[in-house]
């Protein structure tokens, strides 16, 4: 059975589904900019400082990460959290073909040239401790429910855009600082 509604009533709701989706979509892309540019942060906090505030860091990290990936429903949620894996490639190959890592490195250390295998597999199980925080906060996410929905959807969405500007801004700015990856390699 369908119920009668009127063309104004139609057209209202395919404006306020776009307008869902867009912020869904967009939404998603802010977790896959957390997630991959805080690896990075991660790497600068563990070399600089130590692994308590490492440990502080992810910890609010996949705090934001289950915040963002908070949804009505579990089909929201799954496309949300789906949407974000092809967002992370872009990310990834920014700080790639930005030589990020080595260029922090040797920001932190002074001409220390490449990093090692013992360092990255060391700071492998960082990331590992970083990740598994980041997952049990989004099944969490999955699992709790909000009763008003819709006004903690528009919450969501500025505190999500105001974290995700503010880390890209920390990005940029410590990019600012690097050396240049010739300077490393010379």
């Amino acid at each position: 059975m369908t119920i009668p509604l009127s063309d104004k009533c139609k057209e209202e709701l395919k404006t306020e589904f776009k307008d869902y989706l867009k912020t869904n979509i967009l939404l998603a892309l802010i977790v896959s900019i957390l997630y991959v540019s805080s690896m990075f942060i991660i790497f600068i906090i563990i070399n600089k400082y130590n692994l308590t505030k490492t440990i502080i860091y992810s910890l609010f990290i996949a705090f934001l990460y289950g915040f963002v990936l908070l949804s009505k429903s579990r089909i929201i949620w799954l496309f949300k959290w789906g949407l974000s894996i092809p967002f992370t490639f872009p990310a990834l190959n920014y700080f790639w073909l930005t030589h990020y890592e080595i260029r922090s490195t040797n920001w932190i250390f002074p001409n220390y040239g490449r990093t090692t295998g013992g360092g990255g597999f060391a700071y492998s199980f960082v990331l590992l401790i970083y990740s598994v925080f980041c997952i049990i906060s989004g099944l969490l996410s999955l699992i709790i429910k909000i009763k008003d929905y819709d006004r903690f959807r528009k919450i969501q969405f500025y505190i999500s855009v105001g974290f995700c500007i503010v880390i890209v801004l920390i990005i940029l700015l410590l990019q600012l600082q690097f050396p240049t990856y010739e300077q490393c390699l010379g």
